[in-house]
């Protein structure tokens, strides 16, 4: 599993899951998770709560007052850690700073976060989990797969992003 998801970190997401690939392809890491927990590895679309309803209502705002859980992943250039942080939104958006608040106190697995600086406001983070920003390596944050930009505090976070925190140059 680890070897998956480690492939995933590179450029475009993906990696030649076949001898025959010429190219890395976005869905290896699903034929590699299939080929270890079997073809039945997938999960039906819930069944709507209104009869003839779509399956799906795509909406990026979270409930204010109802916990929620984001997907994060923290590559510090030695290890990868990929969590679930669960917390409850106060607003329909809300920060980098404030999930990783949470992360510290209630991700799973426990540990994914465990110290931001700076604590509180809206600026770039200067070290994750003891690892200070250092020299042309600073912490990078990238959302949903988007090009990584410096981890600022204040990056807008919205309801079913995947975060990812990357250590490097």
């Amino acid at each position: 599993m680890d070897f998956l998801i480690a492939q995933q970190f590179k450029p475009g997401g993906g990696f030649k899951y076949l001898p025959t690939d010429t190219t890395p392809s976005a869905y290896a890491s699903i034929d590699g998770l299939r080929a270890v927990a079997g073809g039945g590895f997938m999960a039906a679309p819930p069944t709507p709560t209104t009869a003839g309803a779509s399956r799906w209502a795509a909406t990026s705002d979270f409930t204010p007052g109802t916990a929620t859980s984001l997907a994060l992943t923290v590559d510090d250039g030695t290890s990868l850690k990929v969590c679930s942080v669960a917390f409850t939104p106060t607003a329909k958006t809300t920060t980098l700073g404030a999930v990783l608040d949470a992360a510290s106190s209630s991700s799973t697995p426990a540990g994914c976060v465990t110290s931001v600086t700076p604590g509180s406001g809206t600026g770039t983070i200067t070290a994750l989990n003891g690892k200070a920003n250092s020299g042309g390596s600073t912490w990078k944050a990238s959302v949903d797969g988007a090009a990584a930009a410096a981890a600022a505090r204040n990056k807008e976070i919205k309801l079913g992003d995947t975060i990812s925190l990357r250590y490097g140059s």
